[in-house]
């Protein structure tokens, strides 16, 4: 059943399930779960370099794994419904002064707060993926810095979202990499949490999702992070996890953990209010193909 576009963040379905988009806009769930098919992607091996005008004409080579990444050797929390989480330390994500993945933006239209997922960029220039619902297409997008000023970083130049359990991506343009951070953000106080110490290695859809079911965590700036096993493909370019997530996470990075290191896979985009123990992420596989779009390190 489709709801109305509301500001509100919380709607009661005819079904009386409550869903929670976890940005600036919620609507309804319907789905049955479908299997999309992908495949393990390091970009070819190769990234592009950081810049101003965009990536450079010239790739550059970066270690690839030997093999496919498997699932690391996950804690015991990936056999049941328990997760991991931490926010201690994660409090600087709410002001982090440049794009981050994982730290919080600003829609200076709505003046709702989402938070980044990872930097990516093809012949047009470097963006930031984020979740649809967090803008629409000509919103402009600022970060706070540690005085409150909000400076605006990129326009949102696509944004696709119906209603819950639809697709749900958007990709801001950047205007200036140097306020640009493309690394997933680092606890300041902590350093034994899951993926701590890597760094993300390449990006991976479906298909390899549903034949790993690794282990995934999520970042996001109200909560910080949050890992669990992963649960279930669902439709329209969607997945569910084991995870807790709130308010302003919409958008933040979600990723595999594996010996190699991390592999993005997507975006956090919602959450029902009586099974907030699982997350809905929307998978980064099509809109990476569809745009030709690499990974920015």
């Amino acid at each position: 059943m489709r709801m109305k576009r509301t500001p509100l963040l919380v709607w009661r379905s005819a079904t009386a399930a409550m869903v929670v988009m976890l940005g600036i806009a919620t609507m309804t769930l319907t789905a049955p779960p479908a299997v999309a098919q992908s495949s393990f992607s390091s970009d070819g091996g190769q990234t592009y370099k950081k810049s101003p005008e965009g990536p450079t004409e010239k790739p550059l080579p970066q270690p690839q794994p030997s093999k496919t990444p498997a699932p690391s050797e996950a804690p015991d929390e990936q056999d049941d419904g328990t997760m991991f989480h931490l926010s201690d330390g994660f409090h600087w994500l709410e002001k982090p002064g440049m794009v981050i993945p994982g730290a919080a933006f600003v829609n200076m239209r709505t003046g709702g707060a989402c938070s980044s997922a990872y930097i990516v960029g093809n012949a047009e220039g470097n963006f930031m993926l984020t979740a649809g619902h967090c803008g629409a297409v000509g919103d402009r997008i600022g970060v706070r810095n540690n005085s409150g000023h909000i400076d605006q970083v990129g326009t949102v130049t696509l944004s696709e979202f119906e209603w819950a359990g639809k697709r749900d991506i958007a990709l801001v343009k950047i205007d200036d990499m140097s306020k640009v951070h493309t690394e997933i953000a680092k606890n300041s106080r902590h350093t034994d949490y899951p993926g701590a110490t890597q760094k993300i290695i390449g990006w991976a859809g479906a298909e390899w999702l549903q034949k790993h079911k690794p282990y995934i965590c999520r970042m996001g700036h109200r909560t910080g992070i949050t890992c669990g096993k992963f649960d279930r493909l669902e439709s329209d370019g969607l997945f569910s996890f084991v995870s807790f997530v709130d308010r302003g996470d919409s958008g933040g990075p979600v990723y595999a953990v594996t010996d190699q290191g991390l592999v993005a896979v997507g975006v956090t985009s919602y959450k029902f209010l009586y099974d907030a123990g699982k997350t809905r992420a929307m998978l980064i596989e099509d809109v990476m193909n569809s745009r030709a779009l690499k990974l920015v390190n």
